[in-house]
């Protein structure tokens, strides 16, 4: 792909000076991706520091078997414009025979290339019949969305798949009526916002309503593909990601088969 270079993937991190490898209790993170804030396209919505750059670290196997209110297994860093940084060494860390990341806990160097696209909700484009109450109030102002859905696509196509994404819509999002032990903050937030004020009357109802609400509170600041099966999800309020406050990040890791 054509254009300037907006980030890597694998390869060692430049780390500010003084600033020791991100870990959790069971050992050090593997380094995921870097960004060049400046060099990626600016997109309404999503207010990424126009300098710096941003380092995410994940370990996806820990962070998938842990519920949503553990949030040791990934680490999101901004580095500044000006900052004194230096190439980190390969931290000493566990082996495993089942883990192929932690086999290769320092992955062959990538560079990434940047392209806006749309992305939008996949129920948007669905017949009425097949939507939920909810969704249905969410469309009724939005006759033509079928063809703004299309539009949307003939505009922006979606071209090559991207095993990295900043920004879009929070695509995976489990069965909001039934809880689970790995289901998205975002669910994960709402459903205990619903648990606690509500009965079991509505209570599915509600509960999308308040996802609606939180998913509108935290964006989707940057999505992967990892080992083919697996994708980790980094989320941020707005305010904090504008001025590079990444430390108030929340994660969680899906299963994708």
């Amino acid at each position: 792909m054509n254009g300037p270079v907006v980030g890597r993937n694998g390869g060692l991190p430049s780390l500010p000076v003084g600033l020791e490898w991100p870990r959790s209790e069971y050992g050090p993170l593997p380094f995921v991706v870097s960004y060049d804030c400046a060099a990626l396209p600016q997109v309404e919505g999503l207010p990424i520091p126009p300098t710096g750059t941003m380092l995410f670290f994940l370990h996806h196997e820990d962070d998938y078997e842990s519920d949503a209110k553990d949030q040791q297994h990934a680490q999101a860093i901004y580095v500044p414009l000006g900052a004194e940084t230096v190439e980190a060494a390969e931290p000493e860390h566990a082996e495993s025979m089942f883990s192929d990341w932690e086999r290769n806990f320092v992955r062959p160097q990538r560079e990434l290339y940047a392209w806006v696209r749309a992305d939008l909700p996949e129920w948007l484009s669905r017949d009425e019949a097949d939507l939920s109450a909810f969704q249905r109030e969410l469309v009724q102002d939005l006759p033509h969305r079928q063809d703004l859905c299309a539009l949307a696509q003939e505009l922006w196509p979606a071209g090559e798949d991207c095993d990295c994404q900043l920004g879009g819509y929070s695509m995976h999002i489990s069965e909001l009526s039934t809880p689970h032990l790995y289901e998205t903050p975002e669910v994960a937030m709402a459903r205990e916002k619903v648990e606690v004020s509500t009965g079991e009357s509505a209570k599915d109802h509600l509960l999308e309503q308040e996802t609606h609400r939180v998913m509108g509170e935290w964006l989707p600041l940057a999505q992967f593909q990892i080992d083919e099966v697996y994708i980790g999800r980094f989320l941020i309020r707005p305010d904090d990601l504008a001025v590079g406050r990444l430390e108030g990040v929340i994660t969680c890791t899906e299963f994708t088969e």
